[in-house]
């Protein structure tokens, strides 16, 4: 698994993309405008992404 990130945290966004094969991948994007998300945008959107390849991996 591979994962890119671009961080605009300045502006409260951030968006995470994972690489789960040569031919497979998805993103994740965190939008906090008003800067609400305590860990920030990118650690929203690491954690989520996390979770979504834990589900994966379980074929849930």
């Amino acid at each position: 698994m591979a994962a890119l990130e671009d961080d605009d945290r300045a502006r409260g966004e951030c968006l995470v993309g994972v690489g789960l094969r040569d031919d497979l991948a998805y993103s994740v994007s965190v939008t906090d405008p008003e800067k609400n998300l305590g860990d920030g945008p990118c650690a929203v959107a690491t954690k989520l992404a996390t979770l979504a390849v834990k589900t994966m991996k379980r074929g849930a």
